[in-house]
């Protein structure tokens, strides 16, 4: 566990839950497990959850008042578009260091906090650093080990580094594994303004390491729990899909290059999939012919074939 001591925490864990009161202690504990040479504080906003989430961490603040200092809502903020980082997180970060884990999620490696400070002191240049992060499935109780991206499955390298053009080769960049300044805090506002609601943790990283390279470390040091909570918990596919599909058009159009490309080309094709693959050929028909200039004749053809033979079958 951190160091406690009259000194300013070195690193800021910033914690967002709701109604997650069968992972909470999880989560804290493999944030308070860490052995640093360093303090580091635990800043906790609970969004009026309803099921017992404020009572365990209230639990654990009794227990460790000088690292977790919490937040406890009384109305939901999200439901009231309310950006809870810029709200209430940043503005009370002290460290020199920002870390993240989300109340369902967990970590597992008792250095990971002193392994990405190490390094950063070491890099003062490199924006942010990330590891391996595993995947847990809850409905299915399924866990996979992390990804390990192309640029370091072949290398005998502990890690190695990588740009926002490389993670068009799969999703392995979480914000559970980033680490960055927080004097980054003041720039990722300003870019914020851009997006209102829509900024979220892949404009965070595609920011920090914009024109930059970032730091990926093999070693896998904490779980991402997928599960029918959050915020999309009761939310239908089509809408799922319809949110992630505007975030990153959203994000094209503010900063069009390579990655944002991919991003949003890959987006306009999961809704295209999603509308074949559950029959609704007219819309799939439609969202075609919205997005012809986006993508590729190959890929296009390769559709308008398979929707005219759906289409044959079914007469």
């Amino acid at each position: 566990m951190g160091i406690v001591s009259d000194n300013r925490p070195l690193v800021s864990v910033l914690t967002l839950a709701y109604n997650h009161a069968p992972y909470i202690r999880e989560c804290l504990d493999g944030i308070l497990m860490q052995k640093t040479d360093f303090a580091f504080e635990i800043l906790i906003h609970d969004d009026a959850s309803t099921d017992g989430t404020a009572d365990i961490i209230r639990e654990y603040e009794s227990k460790y008042p000088d690292i977790i200092k919490p937040i406890y809502q009384t109305e939901n903020q999200y439901s009231k578009r309310v950006g809870i980082s810029t709200t209430y997180q940043y503005p009370r970060v002290k460290g020199k260091y920002i870390a993240f884990c989300e109340g369902d999620d967990y970590w597992i490696d008792a250095l990971k906090l002193q392994k990405q400070v190490d390094f950063m002191e070491a890099n003062p240049h490199v924006p942010c650093c990330f590891h391996t992060v595993d995947i847990y499935q809850e409905n299915t109780k399924k866990y996979t080990k992390g990804f390990i991206p192309s640029f370091l499955k072949y290398s005998s390298k502990e890690g190695e580094f990588f740009t926002n053009e490389d993670r068009n080769e799969a999703w392995f960049a979480y914000i559970l594994a980033v680490m960055y300044r927080s004097e980054d805090i003041e720039y990722l506002n300003e870019q914020r303004e851009k997006y209102k609601f829509t900024f979220n943790d892949n404009h965070i990283i595609y920011y920090l390491m914009k024109d930059k390279r970032a730091y990926f470390f093999r070693d896998s040091m904490a779980v991402y729990r997928k599960n029918d909570g959050g915020i999309f918990g009761n939310k239908s596919e089509e809408y799922k899909l319809s949110c992630t599909y505007n975030i990153s058009k959203e994000l094209y159009m503010n900063e069009p290059d390579v990655y944002t490309k991919h991003q949003y080309q890959c987006r306009i094709k999961e809704i295209l999939k999603f509308y074949i693959n559950n029959g609704e050929y007219q819309k799939a028909f439609k969202w075609k012919k919205n997005h012809y200039k986006d993508l590729n004749k190959s890929y296009l053809y390769i559709c308008s074939k398979i929707l005219l033979n759906l289409f044959k079958k079914r007469k």
